[in-house]
């Protein structure tokens, strides 16, 4: 029975040791054993194989850069946005939807020369048509105004 020797019988690590903390033995862990570990058998990973996709062309992504969204564009979306939320006050409403009208028409020419962005297209007919509804719907408001005054002074003159 090797593996008892030192222990006492019956198994188990016996009782707390006597005399409290020890210090530690001096030396550490020691060297490592000799030899460690070499290198792996046949010279460790050679060159990947041939074939794969090979190298990107110069200039990194496959096209590079597209062609870039027109400016005018996003301002039209985004002056047709502000118009149609701003509908309500006519005197802030109106120059809005006429700025995003104006400047979704231009972009909206310039979407349709040849290389340009498709996503500027899209984004002049969104912002023509948030123009357009925003300018209606100010439209409606004044004449809507204009004729409830138009009754409330019909009704005073009974």
């Amino acid at each position: 029975m090797q593996g008892n020797q030192g222990n006492p019988p019956g198994g188990g690590f016996g009782g707390p040791p006597s005399g409290g903390f020890s210090e530690p033995p001096s030396g550490g862990f020691g060297a490592p054993p000799s030899g460690g570990f070499g290198p792996p058998p046949g010279g460790g990973f050679g060159p990947p194989p041939g074939g794969g996709f090979g190298p990107p062309p110069s200039g990194g992504f496959a096209g590079g850069p597209g062609p870039q969204v027109d400016p005018l564009a996003i301002a039209s979306t985004a002056l047709g946005a502000l118009s149609l939320f701003l509908c309500w006050c006519t005197c802030i409403g109106i120059p809005l939807a006429l700025g995003g009208a104006g400047t979704g028409a231009m972009a909206f020419s310039r979407a349709n020369q040849p290389g340009s962005n498709p996503t500027s297209k899209t984004l002049a007919i969104v912002g023509l048509g948030l123009s357009g509804f925003a300018l209606l719907l100010d439209v409606a408001s004044i004449f809507l105004g204009m004729g409830a005054n138009l009754i409330e002074m019909m009704s005073r003159f009974r």
